[in-house]
């Protein structure tokens, strides 16, 4: 008989256990800096990359706050994130572009775009409780 009871409550326990912890996991983005710009880019400021656990929009954080939000909806086959916008747009304002190539640019874009993918497959693992 205790073995019948014990069963039930220990699920039950279990259930709340991933309910709250589903709760607070909702709230938050991933966020992480992306520290390769200023061992390969001195003149960058290093932003994070913030992903929502809710698949939402992800978004570059500059050192001073500001947000360069990508924007899926605007997604193409060159730019399937739709972050190429927000990437150019903080490279413009946090990096000394007069000291950077094209081609550095470009491995630029393509590094930061590569980490932002990673970010979002971090906010997915995260996002397993919806």
């Amino acid at each position: 008989m205790k073995k019948i009871l014990f069963v039930p409550l220990t699920l039950l326990a279990l259930f709340a256990f991933v309910v709250v912890s589903c709760e607070e996991t909702k709230k938050d983005d991933v966020c992480q800096a992306f520290n390769a710009i200023t061992q390969t880019y001195p003149g960058c400021e290093v932003p994070s990359v913030c992903c929502p656990v809710d698949e939402g929009n992800c978004y570059y954080v500059a050192p001073d706050g500001t947000r360069y939000t990508c924007n899926a909806s605007q997604a193409t086959t060159e730019d399937p994130d739709g972050c190429l916008t927000a990437q150019n747009q903080y490279i413009a304002a946090n990096c000394e572009t007069s000291k950077m190539d094209a081609s550095g640019r470009e491995r630029l874009v393509l590094e930061l775009t590569a980490f932002t993918r990673q970010m979002m497959l971090k906010a997915r693992n995260y996002s397993v409780c919806h």
